[in-house]
């Protein structure tokens, strides 16, 4: 059976909510590797602002069993201010800490703090089999071209072969200044993979702030939030 290594990057934000629908990476073969901010901002209008301190309990009451990295962002030396960048940094720092652990892993998944799942598919063992040499499958799409005519790629959630994965994080940079689903679809080009869509297995939303209004929480009613934020 292979072993998958999980990175879960970004702020904390709705994680509670999100972590609700990741029951199928809880039943994969999987060990996750977070890598947060000490602080996280949930934005929104004013009833749903809220700013939290995270500490490892945050994440461990639903993830006992689990490597965490808490960073404060202030003392972080990079050049960047986007969130974007700050995603491939945190991309990066959980490869590094799958490194440092000495696990051998067969794949790799990128995945959002806050991505709320609904499965297509009752037969999750065929995540297993997402490990073809030199492809990336996301959640949705593919390469597309978008309004400006350039090559673009939704960027809520990656899985691929080891080697595969970590070649595509180690390439990537903070150099770019387009917006940053161009640059993962050029990185992609450039480096030659392969891309898969796994609309067929998988669906996914933004959990955003306004999500705590509601009382009945599923992919649906996520979704009709998301269009309003």
């Amino acid at each position: 059976m292979n072993r998958i290594a999980v990175i879960v990057y970004g702020q904390y934000r709705e994680f509670e909510i999100a972590q609700t629908s990741w029951e199928f990476l809880k039943n994969l073969n999987c060990d996750f590797y977070f890598s947060t901010w000490s602080k996280s901002y949930s934005g929104g209008n004013e009833k749903n602002v809220r700013v939290i301190d995270i500490k490892e309990e945050n994440i461990k009451k639903y993830f006992p069993n689990t490597k965490i990295n808490i960073l404060e962002e202030k003392n972080i030396s990079y050049d960047h201010h986007l969130n974007s960048k700050k995603m491939i940094f945190h991309w990066k720092n959980g490869l590094k800490m799958i490194t440092d652990s000495g696990i051998k892993y067969e794949q790799i998944i990128l995945n959002r703090f806050d991505i709320f799942y609904e499965l297509k598919t009752n037969d999750i063992t065929k995540f297993y089999n997402l490990k073809e040499k030199n492809t990336i499958y996301n959640n949705r799409f593919g390469l597309f071209l978008n309004e400006r005519n350039t090559y673009t790629i939704d960027d809520q959630f990656f899985i691929g072969e080891y080697e595969t994965m970590s070649k595509f994080i180690n390439e990537l940079n903070y150099d770019f200044e387009v917006n940053v689903h161009d640059y993962l679809a050029s990185a992609i080009i450039e480096l030659n993979l392969k891309l898969i869509s796994l609309e067929d297995m998988i669906d996914m939303c933004v959990v955003r702030s306004n999500v705590r209004e509601l009382d009945k929480i599923n992919l649906e009613t996520i979704n009709e939030k998301f269009k309003t934020w």
